[in-house]
């Protein structure tokens, strides 16, 4: 799935992110490593400044498929016509919205470490999920 860039990069600056809780719950599994659940806020933001306007995500999901860490929102599990369909409680609405949460959550030093637990933990070891140092990763 493609992004716009410049649209990502105006979110990463406008919003703030913070893990409140994060529960390391390290598991390898074939397609994907599962590293634990987070609670996390997101609030908005004007030239730098918190605008009080602050929404609270809670029991996250946060994983690494391939090469990539992603965020997995909770949700039930329906039986259809004998398919099992997820149904998530809530969601990003756009890619770049996803895309921006999960570049931030992945910066948190919990997370780093549950992937770097991974990482010594995997058969050849992996560093998939390396987080961005520092900056905004959609500015080129």
């Amino acid at each position: 799935m493609s992004i716009n860039k410049a649209h990502a990069a105006i979110l990463f600056d406008n919003i703030a992110v913070t893990v409140e809780r994060f529960h390391a719950s390290v598991k390898l599994h074939p397609k994907a490593i599962f590293l634990g659940y987070a609670d996390i806020t997101v609030t908005t933001l004007m030239g730098g400044q918190d605008l009080g306007n602050s929404l609270r995500l809670r029991g996250i999901q946060c994983k690494v498929l391939g090469e990539n860490f992603r965020l997995d929102m909770p949700g039930d599990k329906v039986e259809r016509d004998g398919k099992t369909d997820y149904i998530p409680y809530f969601f990003p609405l756009s890619g770049e919205l996803r895309a921006v949460l999960e570049a931030k959550v992945s910066m948190d030093a919990r997370i780093i470490a549950a992937v770097e637990t991974a990482a010594q933990m995997a058969a050849g070891g992996t560093d998939t999920a390396s987080a961005e140092a520092e900056g905004n990763p959609f500015r080129a």
